[in-house]
């Protein structure tokens, strides 16, 4: 050791470096928001992206997609249209269940509705009931119609499943 210092200087820069060392350790880190955590894991994600993930929200969908109910085709289903129930499910007219969901039917019938009319739809099943909906579009096909109805209310399932 050089004869100039004193092990006094050496406690010195020891409590010195001590002292810097607690002065320049980082702090604790910032909370971070969730927001911010997945957007760090998502690579950036956009905040609309990150609102999603936080959410559940399911991805933006076409228009025509954006359905409370998920809909499914099948083998067109046989059954009887009246605009109020009848006695005599013959008396009613004929249609065609196209597509299903449990809000509703697309319905191919020979004459055109009124979109907004009631609508009143009945298996072939013997003893199956009517069941109401309402008119919401009506196209036309090559030489019939396209009716999708909304159902007043959601029929039981074993109701339902006679549609197809």
């Amino acid at each position: 050791m050089p004869p100039d210092i004193t092990p006094l200087h050496l406690a010195g820069a020891a409590a010195g470096a001590a002292l810097l060392a607690v002065l320049l350790r980082p702090g604790p880190r910032p909370a971070r928001t969730l927001r911010e955590k997945v957007g760090a894991h998502a690579g950036g994600a956009l905040d609309e992206e990150i609102d999603r993930m936080l959410n559940w929200l399911p991805r933006d969908a076409a228009w025509s997609d954006r359905r409370r109910a998920v809909r499914r085709a099948g083998r067109p289903t046989p059954v009887r249209v009246a605009p109020a129930p009848v006695a005599d499910a013959r008396a009613a007219e004929e249609g065609l269940v196209l597509d299903r969901s449990t809000a509703g039917l697309c319905v191919a019938v020979h004459r055109p509705l009124a979109e907004g009319g009631r609508v009143f739809f009945r298996a072939e099943a013997d003893g199956a009931p009517w069941v109401g909906a309402t008119v919401r579009q009506c196209r036309t096909g090559d030489d019939f119609y396209l009716i999708g109805c909304q159902f007043h209310e959601t029929p039981p399932w074993a109701v339902l499943l006679l549609f197809g």
